[in-house]
Parts: structure tokens; C-alpha cells; sequence
């Protein structure tokens, strides 16, 4: 009908899976259900025989525990006959024989062991003849024997009680009433037990009498415990006395697999079940392998497709075998075009033949490296392609190598950038290193202020001494020294103008410069005639305060000058509006013995009582040519910053309650020693 669908005949993977695997499960779990159903009709046939075993036993305890019980009453009830039948004899013997009763209770005895004493009593008197010896201590008097005496002739019936005196349980007194009195024989409960049950009863069961409040009297063997599982109790007795025997047999449970034939059937068929349940289950490893390797090799080939980069696979004779689409279409052959083609290749450039036919005879040789290298390839439209090689061995399942695997990257465009920025990079060294020239001008501006500003005073106070000697001829002679000695200052200032001319070259070009110990008070105290030169109105106090006993700090000793010299007039510039009186200026070095070793580093400080800094300046510091003055070029603190790195310190900023302090750690010559042996 026009109105109806196709039916669609194609499977999805999904559905085809499903397919698979129900398939596999069939095959599978039928066998594995049929096994399992007869191991499991075997243990419940094992089970059922256990249970009825079980049972069986329980009747079997029942009946021997009844059986026991009856050999008891008919062991006593014997005893009691011989006991009468004994009485008789005597009595018809009239006396004409005095040991006929002792015979005859000997005889007794060794037919009955469990009878332990014999005696004859009359009503009210203690035992006139006893067998085989005297009543033992506590039945001497007739007090003992009369209560079951008593109660004998009473009912005209044996009677029996227990001995409560007895060292030894289980003693009963069995009094047989007669014409003249009474028999009462001293019976032991254990032996009776002992004589009574046979010993294969014995070896099987615990057997006890007790009392009927559960005391036990006897046990037929010590030795032997019951297991707790069959168990039997009945009520027993010897002439109206109850007892109750107890019976507990040594037997557990019946095991489930009765014997080794049983076991073995069982075993093989779990066996059995177990083989198909790991036949399944490697099948459906099996199934779930090949699927993944599908899968993978789907993934594989979606991967290589998606790559930007070219994928080109070669055997050990160098025909190739493999190639991804971005090889295609990175020199623009077709696929069937590439594969099985030999040396030379169609897309190698001519300038690179030979260079491709020399690894091509290393790859015969096996002798190829794995680096990576640059080559030119030429496309089909004749265009050239700079390309990144990377090659690998290609390995089979054994690890043996059937060829190589190269990813090619066209790195065409990074060339171009490269290039582009190897030009970009000549600009701007060229344009640091005019602004270095710069930088070096105005640094040496800078610096060279300090110095040329001594050499001024000092020439000038040369000049004011040579007028006053014209004036004064007698102090001619003195004065030609002051002017010597301030000649000598003006030379070494000249000598520190070129030195700091050096030193700030240095600082321009980077150089590594060479740190040596040097006694810091030294430093600073020489330092002192220029810090005074700085002062705006004269009148400042300069306070220094260096400890003895410093250890040397290994420095550049002009640049830690023109450090404090920066730092200095930084403070003396920022109280140029502060009275001359509280004008002032600290300088102070101490010892940082951070290890607790001696070897810690010494801390220079700077402190002005100014103004100091806003708190939103203070990370300002670090800023190249920072500067809070109007007509600053912000040299100092930049030449400080860069002249104590080179010495392998940090300039740092403390707020002060009045003013600012500026300080700075140097390493001591011992830790800089050890640092660099360290190093």
C-alpha cells in the first residue's frame, strides 16, 4: 500500500550487539543452567539423606538411652531377689552354720560389685552382722539405717535412700524388710552404672545419674564427652528412690557429603559448572576485545583523519603504506597515487633529492635515526612547503620492526614568523641600545654631581687659603700644606669621578662585577666630608652608628657609596622644609644573626625625621624611575635598586613613626664564602 513504510532492514551497532551478546548467553548459560541444576539436585539429595540421618540418630539415642534405663531397674530389681533369696538361706539354716551369711553375701558381692556392705538389723538396734566388714565411720549407731529401715517395714516393700554422709557420691542405702528386721545393703551408684551398661554404650555416650534438683551422683565414664547434639533424659529409680539418667552422645552432625564418592561427583559437576561458567566468560572477553578493537580502530582512523598533521608509514624497503588524508593534502597527491610508490618520491623537492636518497639507504640499512629534521617538499602545483619529519620504527605485535611511521608538520607559516620576528627583535635591540646611551648620560649626570661638587669645594677652598697667604705672610708655611692636603682630596675625587664613570658603564652593559670584603664602618666614615657636602642650609646633625666588631661584608665599595650617597641626599631632600635643628639623619649598621650561626648578614639603615612617604606610594617604589620631586628624574632610587642587586641585596621601605627608613642587607664575608662553595 501506498500509505504503509518500508520496513527499514538495516541493524544498528547497538541492536547488532545486543544480538551478539544474547547469543553468546544461549550458548552459555543453557549447559551452565542443566550443570548447575544437577549439582544442585545432588546437594539437596545430600541435604534430605543428612536431615533423615539425623533423625536416625536421635531415635537411635532414644532407644539405647531406654535400654540403659532398663538394664538399670533390672540390675537392682536382681540385686533386691538375692537379697531375699540371701535371707531365706539363712533363716532356714537356723543357725547351724555362724558363716553361711557371709558366704553367701561374698557370693553376692561378686555378682553384684556395686553392693559395697551388707547388714542385718533389728528394729531399733545398730547392725548386729555386716559383710564383708563393720559399718564404716557415721553407720556405727542405728540411727542412719532407720529412717529407710523404717520406712521398709512400713510399706512391707524395699526401700531406698540416699547416704548423705558418704565421702563418695552416689552412695544409697537399699533396706529389704524381713520377719526379724531388715537387709540393708550400701549400694554405689557408679559402679552400677559401671557393671550395668556395657562399654560400647559407654564409649559412645556421656552417661550421668542425677538428682531430681540436677546434682549428679554418678557418670559412667569420666573420660567421655558429650557433643551436645543427640541427647536424652528419663526417670529412673531403685525402690521408690527417683533418679534420672542422662545420656549424651559423642556424635556431631551428620556430615553433608557422607563419603568420597558422594564428594567427588559433587566436585566434578561444580567443576564442570565452574569450566563453562569461565568458558563464558572468556567468550565474552573475547567479544568485548574484538568489539573495543573495532571500536578502536574506528576511533584510530577518526583521529588520523582529524590531524593537521601528515601520517606517512614505510616498510624496510622503503615503499610507503600508509598515509592519513593531511599528508594528501599536504603535497596534493591522491591516496592510491601514494601508496606503494618507491624512492625518489614525487613530492621531493630537487634541491633535497640527494639529502632523501641518503636516508632512504639508511632506512635499507637499518641505520636511520629517529631525530627529528626539516626538509622542502613540493607540492603537485609546484609550490614549495618547509616540513618538520619525526620518524619512529613501526613495530608488529612480536615487537619486531616492519618499518617506520613519520609525522610530517608543515611548519611553512612558522618559518615566515620566525623570520618576521628574528627582524622585529634587531629593532628593538637596536633601539635598547640607544636608549641604554641614554640611560648611561643621564645616570653619569647624575652621579657625577656628587664629586664634581667636591672637587668645586675643594678647589675653592684652595683658592680662599692661597689669598689669605698672600695676605698673611707668616702663615705662608701652613697654609701651603692645607692647600697640599686639599689638592689631594680634589684628586681623589676626580680618581672616584672616573671610577663611578666605570661603574655606571658597568651598570649600563649588565657585567658581573667582582665583590671583595670590606669593613662597612670604613666605608661610611669616608663617607662622612660627602654626605656633609649634601646638607641644603648647613645645620643638620648626621648621626652614625656602627658597632666594633663587625665582620666585613663582601661589596662593591663604589657602588655601596653611591648608595648610601643617594640615600642620603633622598633624606636630606625630604626635610628641606623642617627647622634646621630637627634636620637629621641616621646611619646605622647592625649585625642579622638569623641561623644562630655568627654568620648572618649586616643590615644598613638610612633614617630621616621627614615627612616620609604616603602609605598608596610605598609599592611605587619598585617602579623604574619613580620620584616624589617636581624636578626629579627618578635616577636615585633606580641606581640604588640596580647597584644592590649586583651586590645581591634588595632595597627596602619601612614606614618610621617619624619620617622613613630605607635599608638594605649585605651578605658577610664567612656566609658569602660558604654560599658560594655551596653553589
Amino acid at each position: 500500500m501506498s500509505g504503509q513504510t518500508k520496513p527499514d532492514n538495516t541493524y544498528s551497532p547497538h541492536f547488532s550487539r545486543w544480538r551478539s551478546d544474547a547469543a553468546t548467553q544461549w550458548r552459555v548459560g543453557l549447559p551452565l543452567a542443566v550443570i548447575l541444576l544437577i549439582a544442585a539436585g545432588a546437594i539437596a539429595a545430600l541435604l534430605i539423606s543428612r536431615g533423615i540421618e539425623h533423625e536416625r540418630r536421635d531415635e537411635q539415642m532414644i532407644s539405647d538411652t531406654l535400654w540403659a534405663g532398663q538394664s538399670i531397674d533390672f540390675e537392682t530389681n536382681r540385686l533386691i531377689e538375692s537379697l531375699q533369696v540371701l535371707y531365706r538361706d539363712v533363716e532356714l539354716d537356723g543357725g547351724r552354720d555362724p558363716g553361711l551369711f557371709a558366704r553367701r553375701a561374698a557370693e553376692l558381692q561378686q555378682r553384684s560389685p556395686e553392693m559395697r556392705l551388707l547388714c542385718r538389723l533389728a528394729p531399733g538396734e545398730p547392725p548386729r552382722q555386716c559383710f564383708p566388714q563393720r559399718p564404716p565411720a557415721g553407720l556405727e549407731s542405728a540411727e542412719p539405717w532407720m529412717g529407710v529401715a523404717d520406712r521398709a517395714w512400713r510399706l512391707k516393700h524395699p526401700a531406698a535412700d540416699l547416704w548423705r554422709g558418704a565421702s563418695d557420691r552416689g552412695m544409697v542405702l537399699l533396706a529389704v524388710p524381713v520377719d526379724d528386721g531388715a537387709l540393708v545393703a550400701l549400694v554405689s551408684l557408679p559402679h552400677l552404672l559401671s557393671d550395668t551398661l556395657p562399654w560400647w554404650f559407654a564409649h559412645d555416650n556421656e552417661v550421668t545419674l542425677t538428682d531430681l534438683d540436677g546434682n549428679v551422683l554418678a557418670v559412667r565414664d569420666p573420660g567421655v564427652k558429650g557433643r551436645g547434639v543427640y541427647q536424652h533424659r528419663m526417670d529412673s529409680g531403685i525402690a521408690g528412690l527417683e533418679f534420672s539418667l542422662n545420656a549424651n552422645s559423642t556424635r556431631e552432625l551428620p556430615r553433608v557429603v557422607p563419603n568420597l564418592l558422594a564428594g567427588a561427583v559433587i566436585a566434578l559437576a561444580l567443576l564442570l559448572a565452574w569450566s563453562v561458567w569461565m568458558l563464558g566468560q572468556d567468550l565474552k572477553r573475547r567479544m568485548r576485545t574484538e568489539r573495543a578493537l573495532r571500536e578502536q580502530q574506528a576511533f584510530r582512523q577518526a583521529m588520523e583523519n582529524s590531524l593537521m598533521s601528515g601520517l606517512r608509514a614505510r616498510d624496510l624497503d622503503g615503499m610507503i603504506t600508509y598515509v592519513n588524508p593531511a599528508f594528501c593534502d599536504m603535497v596534493g597527491y591522491d591516496e592510491t597515487e601514494l601508496i606503494g610508490s618507491r624512492p625518489p618520491m614525487p613530492y621531493w623537492a630537487p634541491e633535497n633529492t640527494e639529502q632523501s636518497l641518503r636516508r632512504h639507504e639508511q632506512l635499507l640499512a637499518r641505520t636511520l635515526r629517529s631525530d627529528p629534521f626539516e626538509s622542502v617538499y613540493l607540492r603537485r602545483d609546484g609550490t614549495r612547503l618547509s616540513v618538520l619529519v619525526s620518524e619512529a620504527p613501526l613495530l608488529d605485535g612480536n615487537g619486531r620492526q616492519t618499518g617506520w611511521m613519520a609525522s610530517i608538520m608543515d611548519v611553512t607559516e612558522q618559518k615566515k614568523a620566525e623570520d618576521f620576528r628574528r627582524m622585529q627583535d634587531e629593532r628593538i635591540n637596536h633601539r635598547s641600545r640607544l636608549m641604554t646611551l641614554g640611560e648611561m648620560a643621564s645616570a653619569l649626570a647624575h652621579e657625577l654631581n656628587q664629586p664634581l661638587a667636591a672637587i668645586n669645594s675643594y678647589c675653592s677652598a684652595a683658592d680662599n687659603l692661597l689669598r689669605h697667604a698672600d695676605r698673611d705672610a707668616a702663615a705662608s708655611r701652613d697654609v701651603h700644606g692645607d692647600i697640599g692636603a686639599m689638592v689631594s682630596k680634589a684628586r681623589a675625587q676626580a680618581e672616584r669621578a672616573g671610577h663611578i664613570i666605570s661603574r655606571v658603564h658597568s651598570f649600563v652593559r649588565k657585567a658581573e662585577l667582582t665583590l671583595a670584603p670590606a669593613s662597612l664602618a670604613e666605608v661610611i666614615t669616608g663617607l662622612l666630608p660627602l654626605i656633609r657636602l649634601q646638607t641644603t642650609r648647613g645645620g643638620e646633625s648626621i648621626q652614625l652608628r656602627v658597632p666594633e666588631g663587625l665582620p666585613r661584608a663582601l661589596v662593591d665599595r663604589v657602588l655601596l657609596e653611591q648608595v648610601v650617597l643617594n640615600l642620603t641626599r633622598n633624606a636630606f631632600e625630604a626635610m628641606a622644609g623642617l627647622p634646621p635643628a630637627t634636620r637629621r639623619v641616621l646611619i646605622s649598621v647592625r649585625a642579622m644573626d638569623v641561623g644562630g650561626d655568627g654568620h648572618g648578614p649586616l643590615r644598613v639603615e638610612v633614617r630621616d625625621w621627614g615627612h616620609g612617604l604616603a602609605a598608596d606610594l610605598e609599592q611605587a617604589l619598585e617602579t623604574p624611575f619613580f620620584t616624589t620631586k617636581p624636578e626629579g628624574m627618578g635616577m636615585g632610587l633606580s641606581v640604588c635598586r640596580s647597584a644592590l642587586e649586583m651586590m645581591r641585596s634588595h632595597l627596602r621601605y619601612e614606614t618610621a613613626e617619624v619620617g622613613a627608613r630605607f635599608y638594605f642587607d649585605l651578605p658577610a664575608a664567612a656566609g658569602m664564602d660558604t654560599l658560594q662553595e655551596a653553589e
